[in-house]
């Protein structure tokens, strides 16, 4: 009996915290991801980087910082390789803006 009930509470446990970690994987579909993609395309812009954003693969927020890993592509006519890159942002002025990238 004793065995028996530590199993059930050990399984119970291993479920609760797999439930818990699947919600915080940082998914872009929990996010919107409009703020992040327009502070993107101006940091692009600023630095006349002819790439968009193709998809926004995970966006982790804490707080007024966030980062997120961003699949890229190129902006003109035609088909390209995408690129992932990876984001900082810090909120100023209530609106994300990028701080740093690495590629």
């Amino acid at each position: 009996m004793r065995n028996t009930a530590f199993t059930i509470l050990s399984s119970l446990a291993f479920l609760v915290a797999l439930t818990w970690l699947s919600g915080c994987g940082g998914k872009a579909e929990d996010i919107d991801t409009t703020p992040f993609e327009n502070a993107i395309q101006v940091y692009l812009k600023e630095r006349s980087m002819e790439l968009r954003v193709a998809e926004v693969k995970t966006i982790k927020v804490s707080g007024d910082t966030a980062e997120a890993t961003i699949s890229l592509e190129y902006a003109g006519e035609g088909v390209g390789a995408k690129v992932q890159w990876k984001f900082w942002f810090a909120k100023k002025d209530n609106a994300w803006v990028v701080t740093q990238h690495k590629q």
